[in-house]
Parts: structure tokens; sequence; C-alpha cells
């Protein structure tokens, strides 16, 4: 999404293709069952990203001192757990192009590492824009 509001192209893509099913995160009918290879693909994702022990709401809340029924802990890791999905469906379903402006996908070292797992390229809304000629 642009700054006026209007949906980018790869916005469309991302909006039409299904996320793998988290309780609590998922709308029915809008995600996948995960498996041995979407499961491994979220994992993934995850170490790269953040951390792998702290794939699981709790876990991130044993590691930080976290209370479980914190509202802004729960905050904390949504936001995570929504990058890492929106990621997942990204690559699952082979997008080109992957829009963020979140600064932990555009850290070099970890920017690399999610071309090579298959996302393909991750730009920010302006260089989309600067691609694009708008």
């Amino acid at each position: 999404m642009n700054s006026s509001g209007e949906l980018l192209q790869s916005d469309w893509v991302t909006s039409r293709s299904f996320q793998l099913l988290r309780l609590d995160l998922s709308f029915i009918g809008y995600c996948v069952l995960g498996g041995r290879w979407s499961s491994a693909l979220e994992r993934g994702i995850q170490s790269i990203l953040f951390t792998e022990d702290e794939v699981e709401y709790r876990d991130f809340c044993r590691k930080y001192g976290y209370d479980e029924g914190d509202k802004a802990a729960w905050r904390k890791w949504t936001n995570k757990k929504c990058d890492i999905l929106a990621l997942w469906s990204h690559i699952w379903y082979n997008g080109d192009i992957f829009v963020a402006d979140d600064n932990h996908f555009h850290k070099p070292a970890k920017k690399l590492k999610l071309i090579e797992l298959g996302a393909g390229k991750i730009l920010r809304p302006l260089e989309v824009v600067e691609m694009l000629d708008c």
C-alpha cells in the first residue's frame, strides 16, 4: 500500500494468497493447514528474522519474562508472527516482490538469507514506486 492508501500490485497478490493456519491469528477460509514442508518454511523464516525458540506465544513469554495474559506482550509476538506469516505466504505462492518497510526485512545478512529461502526481491514501498516509475 502506498502513502495515499492505494493498493500496490504486490498487496493485491498477497491479499489473494492464503496464509498458514495459526490459531488466534488466521481467518477460517483464508488459511491452509500446515504440514511438514509448510511448517519447516515457517520455522526457517522465524529463525532468520527473529529466533527459533519463540515460535509459540508461551515460548516468547518464557524467553522474555512476560506474563501470558499481558496484552502488550501478545501484540509484540503477534506483530512478529504476522511478519513471518506474510513472508511465508509470499514464498509459498512464489511471489516476485515482497514489499515491507520493517527494518528487520532489510538488514543485509537477514535479507540475503530470506532471498536464498525463496523470497525473491524484498523492497521498501518507495523502492517499488521508483521501480514502477510512478
